[in-house]
């Protein structure tokens, strides 16, 4: 009885298998084709193209399969069938597993969106579709999901081991799922053949035992439907907790009010912001805005009209800054915006600047023709704070001072707000005596050209070997330097330096050399920059055409008359100008025209993911291409690859530098550099 009962559960098995093979397979082929398609803009075309054929293949070999099982008639005995059809499965499973190595490239949204669902979804439809044979369904299902493990595993990105964790409860699940699901189906089988052992019994049996079946009949049928019945709840409760969770993500890190990120979520955007700026050695600035007499006027208007009010401040804030940075409302009528890439307190003055001009308006002329301002502290890293917690206690500090000094102003933090005055103090006094000291030095950072590959210029950066400190980096004392008006007497000795070292160069026979020295913009708008350049090239005897001016563009939307005519002095004299760190300040592209400009620097940070990332290449493409339709000379910063400086080359790019050159180097470093065989073309 048991050998009968086994033999008909494995033919119910073929049966159930074999009957679904032509659609299964047919959407195989349909699914597999639809995300070559999608995906093909995505990844090369030929590996896609490979795995959609082998998908193509796999579903082939199991609708042969099944024709051959048509044919049959029965004579091949049902469980070299099922044999058949496992190993079948096995097949169609690793070529799924093939698609997840598309995710070696995490960084296209699209690509991992696309193959998660697919892989989710392929394995999801394994449920219904195999689990009356359970070693089908796991040798279908294991591959996938085993595959996407170790990939995501490969990354080597800790926050990914959760998901690893995911996936592995997740097919847990699946296997439960199909298990019990197989359960029942062998249950379903078992009653069926009972059934039949019954009927057999009831044909000998007197009209009696119909009504006994009948019974059961109707039993075994109320079964069936609760159970499919408790399958349709379990699923929609498990879309309805989904979607709750979802929406309690949601609820947990936004502003209800305003939809911006809470403080929750915006002290998690600052810590991944300092960390990229500690990597790449740059600056970034965390405003603290507090709208002024808010309370007020939500007391005279009433709730409902100062949330219009905080609404409207919060899409005016978003409106005016760039999309990268970060504007997250902490409660009240309080706001922060982290400003990524502010190196420097000229940067950060300049996004103040532009938040109040849009405050310049009402924010809602339904409730009245008054207009609402801002009082604005600024912290900047690394001056002012290296974790999140210094950062905003003392951009709130600096918010304070604002408010204290009359409001309707921003202010920077500055040293006696906190403890950190003494070491800021410390600072800005030693640097005083620096220059008399000769504890400043240059370093040069090589810079060459794309094409014959020679070295033609490096750019001059100023060290500080501190007494006691050691060797400090700019990030250290420039913004000391610019608060307290040391810039000038810093910049024009570093002008007189390199000035002073190109005409050393060329009397040693290397006239070829250009220099390129970084020029504040406070400098540019309130020192007597014409007269210190001109003063440094006389005094040395350097030729014009060797030195080369950096600006940045943040200062040219400030006085851009006084400084167009000052540049254009200077541009007379034969100095060069160059805008530094292109595309992140916040000037029109019409002052390309208006100022006398003969070279753009692309900033760092679009170069860093040049290969990687689609939207860095089109920047970078579009940067140069509208430098050469200028005129302009087109100089990439932070160039640390082959392949980045090959791109480079590509796009039309004249001259690179950065590490895969060389490090900033001192004097005698960068003479020996200089004379190194092909460096000088």
């Amino acid at each position: 009885m048991a050998d009968q009962q086994h033999a008909y559960l494995t033919a119910e098995q073929v049966r159930a298998l074999y009957v679904q093979a032509p659609i299964s397979n047919l959407t195989v082929v349909v699914v597999s084709t639809l995300y070559f398609l999608v995906l093909r803009s995505h990844l090369d075309t030929f590996p896609l193209l490979g795995w959609t054929l082998l998908m193509w293949l796999a579903a082939g070999y199991r609708l042969v399969l099944w024709s051959l099982h048509r044919k049959d008639g029965g004579k091949t005995p049902p469980a070299l069938w099922l044999r058949r059809y496992r190993d079948a499965c096995f097949a169609v499973g690793c070529a799924w597993s093939l698609a997840t190595l598309f995710l070696a490239d995490m960084g296209d949204h699209v690509v991992v969106a696309a193959l998660f669902m697919l892989v989710f979804g392929v394995t999801s439809s394994a449920v219904a579709i195999l689990s009356m044979h359970l070693p089908s369904f796991v040798l279908y299902v294991l591959p996938q999901l085993l595959i996407l493990g170790l990939v995501l595993l490969s990354r080597g990105v800790p926050e990914l081991y959760w998901l690893v964790g995911a996936v592995c409860v997740y097919a847990l699940m699946l296997t439960l799922f199909a298990r019990n699901a197989g359960q029942l189906f062998r249950g379903h089988v078992q009653l069926a053949t009972q059934n039949q052992a019954l009927v057999g019994q009831l044909n000998a049996e007197n009209a009696r035992r119909e009504d006994v079946i009948r019974e059961r009949t109707e039993t075994l049928r109320a079964t069936n439907q609760a159970l499919e019945a408790e399958i349709v709840e379990r699923k929609k409760a498990e879309a309805a907790l989904h979607e709750q969770q979802r929406s309690l993500r949601r609820i947990a890190n936004h502003d209800p009010l305003t939809d911006l990120p809470n403080r929750l979520l915006m002290i998690d955007r600052l810590g991944h912001a300092i960390r990229r700026s500690h990597r790449s050695e740059t600056g970034l600035a965390v405003l603290f805005i507090d709208l002024d007499h808010f309370k007020e006027v939500n007391d005279s208007l009433g709730h409902t009209a100062g949330d219009q009010l905080l609404k409207a401040a919060a899409g005016r804030l978003v409106a005016c800054l760039r999309e990268g940075d970060t504007v997250a409302r902490l409660g009240g009528d309080e706001f922060v915006v982290i400003a990524e890439d502010a190196c420097t307190a000229s940067d950060a003055s300049v996004i103040a600047s532009l938040i109040q001009s849009a405050f310049n308006e009402p924010l809602d002329p339904s409730l009245g023709d008054f207009c609402i301002t801002p009082s604005i502290g600024i912290s900047l890293y690394p001056q002012d704070g290296t974790d999140t917690e210094t950062l905003l206690r003392n951009a709130d500090a600096a918010m304070y001072r604002a408010k204290s000094d009359g409001r309707k102003a921003f202010r920077f933090y500055s040293a006696d707000m906190t403890e950190q005055a003494r070491e800021r103090l410390a600072i800005e006094t030693a640097l005083r005596h620096a220059l008399t000291r000769g504890e400043l030095w240059l370093a040069f950072q090589p810079r060459h050209d794309l094409v014959s590959g020679r070295l033609v210029g490096a750019e001059v950066l100023v060290r500080w070997e501190h007494p006691t400190q050691g060797l400090l980096l700019p990030g250290r004392f420039i913004a000391v330097a610019e608060s307290t008006g040391q810039i000038e007497q810093i910049g024009a000795w570093v002008l007189d330096e390199a000035c002073r070292q190109l005409k050393r160069w060329e009397q040693a026979g290397i006239p070829e050399i250009g220099l390129a020295v970084n020029v504040s913009g406070r400098q540019v708008l309130q020192g007597n920059l014409i007269e210190t350049v001109q003063a440094a090239l006389e005094r040395t005897g350097c030729r014009p055409d060797r030195l080369e001016l950096e600006i940045t563009e943040g200062f040219l939307i400030r006085g851009p008359e006084a400084s167009r005519v000052i540049l254009e002095r200077i541009r007379d004299m034969g100095v060069r100008i160059a805008i530094d760190d292109f595309g992140t300040g916040y000037s029109s592209l019409s002052y390309l025209k208006q100022f006398p400009i003969g070279t753009i620097k692309i900033d760092r940070s679009f170069v860093r993911d040049i290969t990687l990332d689609p939207n860095d290449q089109a920047i970078v493409t579009a940067i140069v291409a509208l430098g050469r339709s200028l005129g302009l000379r087109v100089v990439a910063e932070g160039v640390e690859t082959p392949e980045q400086m090959a791109f480079l080359g590509e796009c039309g790019c004249h001259e690179a530098q950065g590490f895969l050159y060389s490090k900033p180097l001192n004097v005698r470093e960068f003479l020996g550099y200089c004379k190194r065989p092909g460096d000088r073309g």
